[in-house]
């Protein structure tokens, strides 16, 4: 009988451009997958995608790629690195894979209607089916 061994890859030699590539790779994944079975559903809204890239980009890949400069440094101008801040930084980039994989299946699952909502001149907000 064949003995299968798991490996798990070390992510501990991650370069900088790696980690921000790997954050934007994942958001992009999430976002054209959605948009396309948004497409197929009959349920595309522009607005769904303006805030999820708001959402993904600006709360999640921008403070990822925050980390890992930290962590790498800035050498030209004299910031040192930060292995902790780094280390962070993959840590993030993991965590955020594994909720992009949940996010990628629960679309594929879900056949409803995306939500979406609607912004007025007084900031109220109001939910439309």
């Amino acid at each position: 009988m064949n003995e299968v061994t798991l490996t798990i890859p070390d992510l501990t030699h991650l370069t900088l451009a790696q980690v921000i590539g790997g954050a934007l790779f994942l958001a992009a994944l999430d976002t054209v997958s959605t948009v396309l079975l948004a497409i197929a559903n009959r349920n595309f809204s522009s607005q769904y995608v303006t805030d999820f890239l708001t959402s993904h980009v600006l709360k999640i890949v921008a403070p990822i790629a925050l980390l890992a400069t930290a962590g790498h440094g800035l050498p030209a101008f004299g910031v040192p690195e930060v292995p902790e801040a780094f280390a962070a930084s993959v840590a993030a980039l993991s965590a955020y894979g594994v909720k992009t994989i949940g996010s990628l299946y629960s679309s594929w699952q879900d056949k409803g209607a995306v939500p979406y909502v609607t912004i007025s001149a007084t900031a109220e907000t109001t939910d439309v089916p």
